[in-house]
């Protein structure tokens, strides 16, 4: 599936050269490696179309999709300190007197060491879109960290890459707290039943709201009390069903039945032709529907 399900998205803030070879070239300098018997984790660009593509970039009417792929050991705490305990006392009962700090931490070192070869991976996937038409760049990652990683791992390989967070000229709490409280959603949106509202205090309260009618006298009353929308379901043109989050990231996107069945007519052998239809079909919504947004708030702040 080359749908996007959680995004946060970069502006470009200085003109970079966006030339898809160029780029192929520099991405595959820092190709993902598997885990050696040593490594706690591995990480690298991997093809834009996994199995079913050969080139770490995918072109789509101009758009650039890459995609990072990152290995990591699985080793639970309370393994490592199992062994641990049994290694020190055995140690302690030997030579007759406690170990000191640096002693075993040595020996944890060294028991890690022992059980990586042994230890499970997990595999993961992020996906990077550049929009080149709007400067935009759009990263498929449910965490911050992941966020982070791909951003520096691009970094690396283009040799710079100036970007920032997206801000819009209004704050996204309060037209969202505006919006529930007068139960108004702006142009092409719905709101949903879900909400996470916070105390405008540092250390205030949260409250989180499911199936819950959100144009309630309780959530008003909470609105009242100096609480922050932080959090706000929404559906975009029965098109799109999102949560909209305080830091302009877009979570749990779920797109149409109707939307992606507008390809379903491609035969299931075409792989590449379908998963190539799929993307210009989400880099198309996606574009609409992020301008539509960006614009109920007050369009995008460029600091100028």
């Amino acid at each position: 599936m080359i749908w996007f399900k959680n995004i946060f998205v970069y502006r470009l803030t200085r003109d970079i050269d966006l030339d898809p070879k160029l780029i192929e070239k520099q991405l595959s300098e820092f190709l993902f490696t598997p885990c050696g018997s040593r490594d706690f984790h591995k990480f690298g660009w991997t093809t834009a179309f996994g199995k079913h593509g050969d080139t770490l970039t995918h072109v789509c009417e101009n758009n650039i999709l890459l995609c990072a792929c990152k290995e990591e050991k699985i080793l639970p705490a309370s393994v490592i300190k199992d062994s641990l305990d049994v290694k020190v006392d055995a140690m302690e009962q030997e030579q007759g007197r406690m170990l000191r700090k640096k002693e075993k931490d040595s020996l944890k070192t060294n028991i890690i060491l022992d059980l990586l070869p042994h230890a499970f991976s997990r595999h993961s996937k992020t996906r990077a879109l550049f929009i080149p038409k709007t400067g935009l760049l759009i990263i498929d990652a449910s965490s911050v960290k992941r966020v982070i990683d791909i951003l520096s791992l691009l970094r690396k390989s283009l040799g710079s890459l100036l970007v920032e967070p997206i801000k819009t000229r209004n704050s996204i709490e309060l037209a969202m707290t505006k919006w529930v409280r007068l139960n108004q959603a702006p142009k092409g949106f719905t709101i949903g039943e879900e909400a996470e509202l916070k105390d405008s205090l540092d250390q205030g309260g949260v409250i989180r709201c499911t199936q819950q009618d959100l144009s309630s006298n309780e959530i008003r009353a909470h609105i009242k009390a100096n609480k922050l929308v932080t959090k706000l379901t929404l559906n975009w043109q029965n098109r799109i069903d999102l949560t909209l989050c305080d830091d302009m990231s877009v979570k749990r996107i779920k797109f149409s039945e109707e939307l992606i069945d507008q390809n379903a007519d491609i035969v299931c052998e075409d792989i590449v032709k379908r998963l190539d239809a799929d993307l210009s079909l989400m880099c198309g919504e996606l574009a609409v529907f992020l301008s539509n947004l960006y614009e109920e708030l007050g369009g995008i702040d460029t600091g100028n």
